[in-house]
């Protein structure tokens, strides 16, 4: 049984609380079983009564809310549930230990149109005044975010989740977890983020669930996180998840994320994103890496898992050796992924993130086996012009900021920055990544491709955002006009990010070059590989690698122009056009 060890007591074997290098007082010889049936937690229209059997052994103790049954809690025979109504229930019978618990939830109203999560745990964990984690309690500093809150306590719960999916009558599953409250200064928020962790200490210890269906390959969870859009709680619902979404398919580590309603013991919480949590347990999860074999690090270098040894002295070698050498960028090369790092950098900066790069930045890389240093992303809040920075954020240069190297601390010195500063020096390099800034601006993060992403993640919640509006007390018409400065972001970036960019290198602007695949094979420009006909904005004296790339069945017979390698280097000319042909 959860929680028990199985020892022996003065009165023989049986069940009793674990009690390490001691001696177990109690120990009982038996679990009491449950003789009752709960119909199962969920939405309802119409009232219906529990009947609880009992018999001379045995009886059922009942608490209302999230509380647990005890044997002092009240008697239940019969229940009628007409209401929102949380009831937790256990077998108690002398002799024998508690059977199990059983927890329902019943909510007498429409169910949501989106994944709904039914989040029950004792109310005063929870809320209590000087104990609940969701409380300031009697430490907290008057000053925001009020350090010293309960809220800030390095504390985690006992919780149950029963989670549906959209239109389902019957939970999907429903799971013992540990709870804790989740974020940074968004702690201080009405509305808080909370992680949920499957350990066997709590009841299984993982989730087999494929919780994000757009990727069904993530099956097995440790940790799940409910995030309430951190800074930006009171302005919009997408700025983070867009941020990173838009990356889909670049080889860039991110939260997956899909929106859901949240009730925590029968009340109403709103709009929550459940994300994956990343930790060394997102790598076991996406990779199928041991997550003790994991180096995992913050921006400063602070180690969350492993060591920060390897990373430390790449770092050192990037700084003491010539850059330019080949030979110096190729072992720089073998120990980073180079276009992950360009990938990751480039989104930061497209997105115009000011609470990084000496903030919420992540690196990590495997032992087991051996990997090269990968870059996540998350915490996206100030991206896309969330006014967070200042009154002039629109027009901040995100290059003059990621790479200025006289900057120091948070938000942008050099100490964070040692990577990209000095990579860019090198020819290769530089070239690569101003071309590839140019076709991301083109294809993922094109004006029309950013605006599609944003119409999509905004119509999955449309229908529950006045309700989420209301319980938080969320103005309609302020959220409204930061939607629409999102967009007008997304708009403009394109064309300004690359502006920047050629202020910043003093290159010219760009020709304009064709490239198309002709049958089923793909064009790679600097490694991103175009999926239909592209139009480019590219630079005559910046030399441009071009790949063809076989597709299922076919085979690269050569290039438009006649040239037969499938690997190319060009100098970008004014209305050329190359395409790639297979058969």
């Amino acid at each position: 049984p959860q929680g028990k060890a199985y020892s022996f007591a003065g009165n023989g074997w049986g069940f009793a609380d674990p009690t390490p290098l001691g001696v177990a007082s109690v120990s009982y010889p038996i679990q009491a079983s449950n003789n009752f049936y709960f119909p199962e937690s969920g939405f309802y229209t119409d009232p219906f009564v529990i009947s609880f059997a009992s018999d001379s052994l045995s009886i059922v103790r009942c608490e209302l809310g999230g509380k647990l049954p005890t044997e002092t809690s009240p008697i239940f025979t019969e229940y009628a549930v007409s209401k929102n109504t949380v009831l937790r229930c256990a077998t108690f019978r002398e002799g024998a230990l508690a059977s199990d618990v059983s927890t329902r939830t019943y909510l007498f109203e429409t169910a949501p149109t989106l994944a709904t999560a039914f989040i029950t745990a004792d109310s005063s964990s929870l809320f209590d005044p000087d104990t609940g984690i969701y409380m300031e309690g009697p430490n907290a500093s008057a000053e925001d975010p009020h350090f010293g809150a309960n809220y800030w306590q390095d504390k985690t719960i006992p919780a149950e989740i029963t989670f549906f999916e959209p239109g389902a009558a019957k939970p999907a599953f429903s799971k013992t977890v540990g709870f804790e409250i989740f974020g940074n200064y968004s702690r201080a928020n009405d509305k808080k983020a909370f992680a949920l962790k499957f350990r066997k200490r709590y009841g299984d210890s993982k989730l087999e669930y494929k919780i994000f269906p757009e990727f069904p390959n993530l099956r097995e969870f440790k940790d799940i996180v409910f995030r309430a859009n951190g800074g930006n709680v009171y302005q919009d619902y997408i700025r983070d998840r867009l941020g990173s979404s838009i990356t889909q398919g670049l080889g860039v580590d991110y939260q997956k994320a899909r929106p859901s309603i949240v009730f925590i013991n029968g009340e109403y919480f709103g709009i929550y994103n459940i994300r994956e949590r990343l930790n060394e347990n997102y790598l076991t999860t996406n990779y199928g890496y041991d997550e003790n074999s994991i180096d995992l690090l913050k921006s400063d270098n602070s180690v969350t898992a492993g060591s920060g040894t390897d990373y430390i002295n790449l770092e050192k070698y990037i700084e003491a050796n010539d850059i330019t050498d080949s030979a110096v960028y190729a072992y720089i090369s073998s120990l980073m992924d180079i276009d992950n790092y360009i990938n990751y950098i480039q989104t930061e900066m497209f997105i115009a993130n000011r609470d990084w790069p000496g903030n919420n930045l992540k690196k990590w890389k495997s032992h087991s086996p051996e990997t090269p240093w990968r870059w996540m992303l998350y915490d996206l809040d100030w991206g896309f012009d969330n006014g967070h920075a200042g009154t002039q954020y629109a027009s901040m240069d995100m290059f003059s900021f990621t790479l200025d190297s006289t900057a120091s601390g948070y938000p942008n010195g050099a100490e964070f920055t040692i990577p990209i500063r000095n990579l860019l020096k090198n020819a290769s390099f530089c070239n690569r990544f101003i071309n590839r800034f140019v076709v991301l601006t083109q294809t993922k993060f094109s004006a029309d491709t950013v605006r599609a992403k944003i119409n999509s993640l905004m119509s999955e919640i449309q229908a529950e955002i006045p309700r989420d509006q209301k319980r938080w007390n969320h103005s309609s018409t302020y959220m409204d006009s930061q939607l629409s400065i999102i967009k007008a972001f997304a708009q403009r970036r394109p064309e300004e990010v690359i502006s920047e960019m050629e202020n910043y290198f003093g290159i010219s602007s760009g020709t304009d070059v064709t490239l198309s695949a002709n049958g089923c094979g793909t064009i790679l420009v600097e490694g991103l590989r175009l999926h239909h006909t592209v139009n480019l904005h590219l630079y005559p004296e910046i030399p441009v690698t071009l790949s063809a790339e076989n597709g299922a069945g076919c085979t690269f017979t050569g290039w438009s122009d006649g040239e037969t390698s499938n690997i190319r280097k060009v100098f970008p000319v004014n209305g050329i056009s190359y395409t790639a042909n297979f058969h």
